[in-house]
């Protein structure tokens, strides 16, 4: 609502006010909320960047439902709303989901919020090392129990770790295994022309011979069927099935389309995470700016933003002008999804197979992917999940047990010593000193049962000084009855 105040001899003022709407059904509700809401965050934004707490309601008396918070990078900014951010210049995009429950608690509905978080300066030296050092000890080790999928749905067990750094040459461990060229099903045979993202898959095959290596053989066959991905990687091993440059067949995206970053005729507003909707005429729109990129249609049919992949239409800042990235509507999952997936990415399947160390091959996906995008001179923001260019709930083991913010700052940590460390003639030593609770590899191995206290020393040495820290960490008590 738009109201204007004039006093008798003065200028007319515009307001904008937000009325709650009075919806009927709890959906209506909730879909009202959305831009209610985001006018709330907006406020704690500073052109657009984030760089302090958010306030963060538990309800909301106007619509009469209880809210709870989720943010995909807790490293960065809490479930809570504790801003801790990033360093480096380019920040980070983090995913804070708005849950709406019904005060009855029959029905939920979430809406997903794109929040840019300010890069903090570098560190440098010895506290760069204390910096990495306190991103390691997280203050709550939580565990929980999970689904893994495949013929079969079974449940894994999640005791906790604090990520502690294990420092040797990743590369060398890759297991270089190239499907011959002959074997068109897998392979390409044709060179990306840039590579913008790394995607992130889980194999939907949690039997437990289906680890990285098998995935590996399979990608050897000549079956028929067109899918193929660079690399499979579990707990131990790592192997590499495609030219690492090589177009892939792993994102559901096809091959066909043009990846082109199309001018939206809206100027960069300093909000790095605009939202954005489809006009009723079709267009796109940013932050209520109807642009020149018309949007994908189902058939003819105007769709709006309920149809986008749940993280949403990815939206570039090119010579201060906002830009588009090619999207398009895939028929299957009935979403409009990002475009590039196969063409513009390097594909992992991380393995779910029952007997493996589900941790330790989150760990694992860290080093791959950190290795990869310091690789490709990419971010942390080019990290994408399989969802974001189909719409298919991949990786499914990851998202539905709610671990992308887990995994992104193990990227995160493995990224930061990558770039920070490399070649610096630095050396971690981790021990614990709870050993019959956690491991010298940060494993909690005899979980108590019970909220408890681990302590561990770290010895770093760089350019010949050695020091010794010591830090402690919360083991939240276990969630789960023990199998």
């Amino acid at each position: 609502l738009m109201l204007i105040i004039q006093y008798p001899g003065e200028e007319p003022v515009e307001m904008e006010m937000i009325l709650p709407v009075m919806a009927k059904t709890f959906l209506e509700k909730a879909r009202a909320m959305e831009e209610v809401y985001l006018r709330y965050l907006e406020q704690f934004l500073d052109n657009g960047v984030l760089s302090q707490d958010l306030i963060l309601p538990s309800e909301d008396e106007d619509f009469g439902v209880d809210l709870t918070w989720s943010s995909d990078t807790p490293a960065f900014l809490s479930n809570d709303g504790v801003y801790t951010g990033p360093v480096g210049n380019e920040g980070a995009q983090v995913v804070l989901s708005m849950n709406v429950h019904s005060k009855d608690k029959s029905a939920v509905h979430t809406i997903a919020y794109r929040l840019y978080l300010k890069g903090a300066d570098t560190p440098e030296g010895w506290d760069a090392i204390e910096y990495f050092l306190n991103q390691i000890n997280l203050q709550h080790i939580k565990n929980q129990s999970f689904f893994t999928y495949g013929a079969t749905t079974k449940i894994d067990y999640n005791y906790g770790y604090l990520p502690f750094y294990n420092q040797y040459d990743f590369e060398s461990s890759i297991k270089v295994d190239i499907v011959d060229s002959s074997n068109t099903d897998k392979r390409s045979n044709r060179l990306r022309s840039e590579t913008r993202y790394i995607t992130v898959h889980n194999t939907g095959m949690n039997d437990p011979s289906h680890n990285a290596k098998l995935l590996n053989d399979i990608q050897h066959r000549k079956d028929g069927r067109e899918a193929s991905w660079h690399f499979s990687i579990d707990d131990t091993d790592v192997y590499q099935s495609l030219p690492i440059d090589e177009v892939g067949y792993h994102a559901g995206d096809g091959t066909s389309r043009a990846l082109i970053d199309y001018p939206t005729g809206v100027m960069f507003n300093g909000n790095y995470s605009p939202y954005v909707d489809i006009s009723s005429d079709g267009y796109y729109t940013i932050d209520g700016v109807k642009t020149k990129v018309v949007a994908p249609t189902k058939e003819g049919q105007i769709l709006n933003r309920s149809y986008f992949t749940s993280r949403g239409v990815r939206v570039n800042v090119i010579n201060g002008e906002y830009h588009i990235p090619t999207t398009y509507y895939n028929s299957p999952y009935g979403q409009i999804a990002n475009y590039g997936g196969n063409i513009a990415s390097v594909g992992i399947e991380t393995c779910v197979n029952e007997g493996g160390n589900f941790n330790r091959t989150m760990r694992h996906l860290g080093k791959l992917v950190a290795w990869l995008l310091h690789k490709y001179n990419l971010g942390l923001n080019d990290v994408m999940q399989h969802n974001d260019f189909s719409g298919k709930q991949c990786p499914q083991d990851i998202r539905n047990s709610d671990r992308w913010g887990e995994l992104m700052h193990l990227i995160y940590l493995e990224l930061f010593a990558l770039r920070n460390f490399t070649n610096k003639n630095i050396t971690f030593e981790f021990k614990s000193l709870t050993p019959t609770i956690m491991n010298d590899n940060g494993e909690i191995i005899n979980h108590p049962g019970v909220d408890s206290v681990v302590s561990y020393q770290v010895k770093v040495t760089y350019q010949g000084e050695t020091r010794t820290y010591e830090y402690t960490s919360f083991v939240d008590k276990l969630t789960f009855q023990r199998p």
